[in-house]
């Protein structure tokens, strides 16, 4: 493989690395964009949603037994794998990085399960579905977790759901519909601009948090490991309890597993256990930014053996 064919593989893997590297290194120039990350990730999520057919998103809808499966992944998988970091880690920081864990599907999962060649319509539903029940999971995690109780702004995840998620989703459905020709020419130019989306919102994300990693690098990076560790277990267990039902929904579950709302875990850990919570909940970040780029080579990897076996 040459270096146009490997940059053409892993263009989305490159942009994001950049992407935390410059949040990590110019973090000033992010936060003038930080405010509207919500705005790139509705563009992106738009341009993903050109994509999905109505049928492929009601049949993902029907299958209960995926989506049950998927829930588990979510909710309860990551959090069990991290019991381990209560030897490691003081009692606030393993709070901290269990409430990132149990912590719903990142929206922007539904990206990278488009990028990784999953079934998309289905990381859409978990995501929509997980970031809902997180209404009620997350108190419970708390609970169990700090013995405390916190209400969550229920108003303001609707909101954020149907501006992310919803007016995207039917606008594209809309521009399918009127304009099928013309759509398709819009999804085959719009790789490059998703992806300008995808840095300036990662870079926007991963900026405030800057000043964190230049206080403590030698804490950020063990818990910068260890959330890599549970995550790679996580993907692990996803991709092979989702291959019974195919490939691209073993990816979708993997991401969607794997890729969790950790902006929702920076309000809430810092709402309930206060700004020493924060490198945990800011390393989570990074790392779940950065997780996408093992997770690519795996897949790829993985992908080639498949394509072995076939011929």
């Amino acid at each position: 493989m040459d270096y146009k064919d490997f940059v053409r593989k892993f263009s989305s893997i490159i942009v994001a690395l950049l992407a935390v590297s410059l949040g990590l290194l110019l973090p000033g120039i992010g936060l003038l964009w930080h405010p509207y990350t919500s705005i790139f990730l509705a563009l992106i999520m738009f341009f993903v949603a050109l994509n999905i057919k109505p049928r492929e998103f009601v049949n993902s809808l029907k299958n209960y037994k995926i989506i049950l499966l998927a829930l588990g992944l979510v909710f309860l998988v990551p959090p069990i794998f991290s019991v381990v970091g209560i030897l490691f880690f003081k009692p606030v920081e393993y709070a901290a990085l269990v409430i990132a864990f149990a912590s719903p599907a990142a929206i922007s999962s539904v990206f990278w399960c488009d990028v990784f060649r999953g079934r998309t319509p289905l990381a859409l539903i978990i995501s929509m579905l997980t970031n809902i029940l997180a209404l009620a999971t997350i108190p419970i995690t708390i609970l169990l977790v700090t013995q405390t109780t916190t209400q969550i702004d229920s108003a303001a995840i609707f909101t954020n759901l149907i501006f992310i998620l919803v007016v995207p989703l039917v606008a594209a459905q809309a521009l399918r519909r009127l304009l099928s020709q013309k759509t398709q020419k819009i999804v085959v130019r719009s790789h490059p601009f998703q992806q300008a989306l995808v840095l300036f919102l990662i870079w926007g994300a991963v900026a405030p948090g800057a000043v964190f990693v230049e206080q403590r690098p030698v804490e950020f990076l063990f818990l910068l490991f260890f959330i890599f560790l549970i995550l790679s277990a996580t993907f692990v267990v996803a991709y092979f309890s989702g291959r019974r039902f195919g490939r691209s929904v073993a990816i979708a579950l993997s991401v969607v597993s794997s890729h969790k709302n950790s902006t929702l875990a920076i309000v809430i850990g810092e709402l309930v256990l206060g700004p020493v919570a924060l490198p945990a909940l800011i390393a989570n970040l990074v790392g779940q930014n950065l997780f996408v780029i093992p997770a690519r080579t795996a897949l790829y990897l993985s992908e080639d053996e498949a394509s072995k076996v076939c011929v």
